[in-house]
């Protein structure tokens, strides 16, 4: 990899901040800009403004890129970034990173000439996230719970990959583990590792003893009727993206305890989600250049 080639951190959150990091702590010349109001080892990297970072041969944005498909998602910028402004300065050869990268906007950028690569399309990377959320999901459960882990009984809605990092991580403390899942494939895959798995339709089967349960599916599959048939005080972990799958109005109008845990890695492990990123976008580079090779 050429060592010189200059790398330009823009936006995003913490764990972008440890993204570069991670690069700087290569010897990779690394640019940071739209962060300010971070605090932050500035030894490690060199900050800039945005326009001179934005002509660096590599540029870094968050996970996601954008949440409003306007501006670039930069929680610690003193300023608004336009999203239209990084696409103006843009400029052929130019290679771009970004998380969840809104269609409009890689089209207008591939228009100007730069080379695209959405790095949270990675199977790597999304499995290390979900593992990050699922610890997290514990930590959470651990924090809020007034009862131990071991012979709770908890129920996880959805069995895909953070459903599954965390089904096993309760498991192992010995929490008494139920998967609901609309897929007998889910279900089936719960059940050869020990764990009870039913339908959805299950949580309506009488009263439900669960002392939490933490969704994973973006779709609502916890409304009024499912509350009703849960403890009063069961605990609710919201932890898949929007639509989101618990109906919070109705779990509000009956003073249920609801927690929305979104972001999670960012939030409670950006050093190793930053890390990850890190790895991953170095990863992704050597194959573009092995695979452009003749």
């Amino acid at each position: 990899m050429n060592q010189k080639k200059k790398y330009a951190v823009i936006g995003g959150d913490t764990r972008l901040y440890y993204t570069a990091l991670h690069l700087a702590s290569l010897g990779l010349p690394v640019l940071s800009a739209g962060s300010e109001l971070l605090e932050k080892d500035k030894h490690c990297f060199t900050e800039a403004d945005l326009a001179t970072a934005l002509q660096a041969d590599t540029l870094l944005f968050g996970l996601p890129f954008s949440k409003d498909g306007t501006l670039v998602h930069a929680p610690f910028s003193e300023a608004p970034i336009p999203i239209k402004t990084v696409i103006d300065h843009v400029s052929q050869n130019q290679r771009i990173f970004a998380g969840m990268l809104m269609p409009a906007a890689a089209a207008s950028l591939r228009e100007k000439g730069a080379e695209i690569i959405d790095y949270y399309k990675d199977m790597p990377l999304i499995l290390y996230n979900a593992m990050l959320t699922a610890e997290a999901i514990t930590g959470i459960l651990i924090g809020k719970l007034p009862c131990a882990l071991f012979g709770a009984h908890i129920a996880i809605t959805g069995y895909g990959r953070i459903g599954f990092y965390l089904a096993r991580s309760l498991k192992t403390m010995g929490a008494n583990i139920t998967v609901f899942a609309r897929d007998p494939i889910q279900r089936a895959k719960a059940r050869t590792v020990g764990i009870s798995a039913e339908t959805f339709d299950a949580l309506n089967n009488g009263k439900a003893s669960f002392r939490a349960l933490v969704n994973t599916v973006p779709s609502q599959i916890i409304r009024e009727t499912e509350l009703d048939n849960l403890n009063p005080d069961c605990l609710l972990i919201e932890a898949a993206g929007a639509p989101y799958g618990i109906d919070a109005d109705a779990a509000a109008n009956r003073k249920m305890n609801y927690y929305l845990a979104s972001g999670l890695p960012g939030k409670y492990a950006p050093e190793s989600a930053g890390r990850f990123i890190a790895e991953t976008i170095l990863r992704m580079e050597r194959e573009v250049t092995m695979y452009a090779s003749p």
